[in-house]
């Protein structure tokens, strides 16, 4: 058995009895943006409903509440042209995230800007880029992503642009049947609070000042849920939780609660599901959805220094933190 062997060992246990993460960012984000119906109707041209029954347009998609996929193929050339298989769901009714990998990104991408005959790329950066053919794999991998300032193709005759959002996102996938559990433990959202209602200094602040009954109906939801089969298939929730760093535990541990949780997950269905659907309408826009505000989080966010001398300030070790405004981050799972 060779020594790498015990890695597997490791992560299959941890996958059949516990919980296993990946982290999967390397998976390109492209953002398509247009009229509804022009997008429907060029997306069936590198698709089939042999292959997928609902298209981009199904109802069962278009309010932005769950995540489907699709399988890419050249333009108008089913069965032939195979590219890859795709992500997507929709931000906005006429805003498409469309998530790639990276193995046949630059296909897709190709044959989207052929499909809705766009530009070249418009360079929106004041500084320019390197150009990557001339760099090593260890001198990309070292060299600063612009994510302020993406790639975009443009077509002012459809109304039709696409944003490469490569980098501007963590995107991380959760294996095992304590998953729920875990996530439980580890997120915690961020309560209703009295924001100031003037000069507002954090995103936090700005963004929720008229927002409060969003930040409650998400704590109600979150402490209600009980498993994860309570929630529809394929679903996507946002949520706006406090640093989780803050509540790294001293040592590893388990959850011992989850068989009395998961006991009374069928007895609160029906109001958990009137719940959902509230929150859905509260919360209808993101802040994880707005540029802006993605990059605000990132440039607000507490440094690893703060964050250990707030954990070290604590009388009793692995309490919790007292909330402050700067802490909040955005989650969309």
């Amino acid at each position: 058995m060779a020594p790498c062997d015990k890695g597997y060992r490791a992560i299959y246990r941890a996958f059949r009895d516990y919980s296993a993460m990946r982290d999967i960012s390397f998976y390109s984000c492209l953002e398509v943006h247009g009229p509804l119906e022009v997008l429907c109707e060029k997306f069936r041209r590198i698709s089939s409903p042999a292959v997928n029954p609902l298209g981009i347009g199904a109802q069962y998609y278009a309010n932005g509440h769950r995540e489907g996929s699709l399988c890419v193929y050249k333009d108008k050339a089913y069965p032939f042209g195979y590219i890859g298989e795709v992500r997507f769901f929709w931000v906005r009714h006429s805003t498409l995230w469309v998530w790639v990998h990276p193995g046949y990104k630059t296909e897709v991408l190709e044959e989207l800007i052929n499909l809705f005959e766009l530009s070249p790329a418009l360079q929106f950066s004041k500084k320019p880029r390197t150009d990557p053919s001339h760099l090593s794999l260890d001198q990309m991998k070292l060299e600063p992503k612009d994510i302020s300032n993406p790639s975009r193709w443009t077509s002012p005759a459809t109304e039709i642009t696409i944003t490469d959002l490569q980098g501007g996102f963590s995107r991380i996938r959760l294996f095992g049947p304590e998953t729920f559990s875990v996530l439980k433990q580890a997120l915690y959202t961020s309560p209703e609070m009295t924001l100031p209602s003037n000069n507002p200094t954090t995103w936090f602040q700005e963004y929720f000042q008229d927002k409060s009954e969003t930040l409650k109906l998400q704590g109600l939801l979150w402490n209600q849920v009980q498993s994860s089969h309570e929630f529809p298939c394929q679903v996507i929730l946002p949520l706006t939780v406090r640093d989780p760093r803050l509540f790294l535990p001293q040592r590893r541990t388990k959850d011992l609660e989850r068989n009395e949780r998961a006991g009374g997950a069928m007895e609160t269905n029906q109001d958990f599901a009137q719940l959902l659907d509230e929150y859905w309408k509260a919360a209808s826009s993101s802040p994880l959805r707005d540029m802006n505000l993605r990059g605000r989080t990132v440039n607000e966010k507490i440094s690893d220094a703060e964050l250990s001398k707030r954990r070290g300030e604590l009388l009793i070790p692995g309490e919790k933190a007292i909330l402050r405004i700067e802490e909040a981050g955005e989650l969309l799972f």
